[in-house]
């Protein structure tokens, strides 16, 4: 009976520790992630194929497990994110009543809500974002608190409360303000800008829409500027300047094709599309 050939593993597995195993495997996860972190901004696919390696070599890579969602998210692949969301909500780490397990627990919520949310769950999403939103204050966790109060003024809108959605938007303004998040600060302007654009008070969504721009070119944001441009040329439609609008998406559909956005994509190209059918 011919022997099988050893691999890798059980070669290791016969000449180190326990404890040696485990630190090389500490080692490489170490590796991957920054490996992913590195590639998150620039390419979806190579920071995936990263963390996806993290997280298989410690499987308790909480936040390289929220990384991987947050990239499948991005993308439009709801049940991977969904699924990599529910192991952190349901791993040992998140698991009791101390601040750093309940910190997990806010942040898978507040993920999960993302996930109902581009489902269109928007019963869901405000559960999920009430959960977060009700953690992160017994936690004294501002900047989590913000967040919540963004995802929630985004529901707002999309449901037509308007004056709700502008409420969240200004709450999370103030602590952005607060603790100088200015990431945080430039979501924000954006969300007011929306609500402007939907009451057609067109000059007060372009100056929300260019403090949000000038925010993100700051940062670097391409997904950020994308979104600015976006908006920008809704605006720009509005106003009758259609070459304007024009050029505005189609900047946009670049980075969201560049991130592998296939969904915003997809709402650039419609919204093109609705533009070239003009006589």
């Amino acid at each position: 009976m011919t022997e099988k050939e050893p691999t890798p593993e059980t070669i290791l597995e016969n000449v180190l520790t326990d404890d040696e195993i485990e630190e090389v495997a500490t080692t490489l996860n170490i590796i991957s992630s920054t490996l992913g972190d590195c590639a998150f901004d620039r390419n979806v696919d190579d920071a995936i194929a990263s963390y996806k390696r993290a997280v298989t070599q410690k499987p308790d890579d909480l936040n390289s497990h929220n990384q991987l969602g947050y990239l499948y998210l991005r993308r439009g692949d709801l049940g991977k994110a969904e699924a990599q969301f529910n192991i952190i909500l349901n791993h040992d780490k998140a698991a009791g009543g101390d601040a750093s397990a309940k910190e997990w627990q806010a942040i898978a919520y507040g993920n999960l809500g993302a996930v109902h949310e581009a489902r269109k769950e928007l019963g869901g999403a405000v559960a999920m974002y009430q959960k977060a939103l009700a953690i992160n204050k017994e936690l004294g966790r501002k900047e989590g608190m913000a967040t919540a109060f963004t995802n929630l003024g985004n529901i707002y809108r999309i449901r037509e409360d308007l004056d709700a959605a502008q409420a969240m938007f200004k709450k999370a303004i103030k602590i952005n303000e607060e603790i100088g998040d200015i990431e945080g600060l430039a979501n924000n302007y954006n969300g007011l800008g929306t609500i402007h654009d939907v009451r057609n008070e067109l000059d007060d969504a372009e100056a929300m829409y260019q403090k949000s721009l000038v925010i993100n070119v700051e940062l670097g944001s391409k997904e950020g500027i994308a979104n600015a441009f976006a908006n920008l040329g809704r605006i720009l439609k509005a106003r009758g300047d259609l070459d304007g609008a024009k050029e505005a998406w189609f900047a946009a559909r670049a980075v969201f094709e560049d991130y592998g956005m296939s969904h915003k994509v997809q709402k650039m190209d419609d919204w093109l599309a609705e533009l070239a059918s003009r006589p």
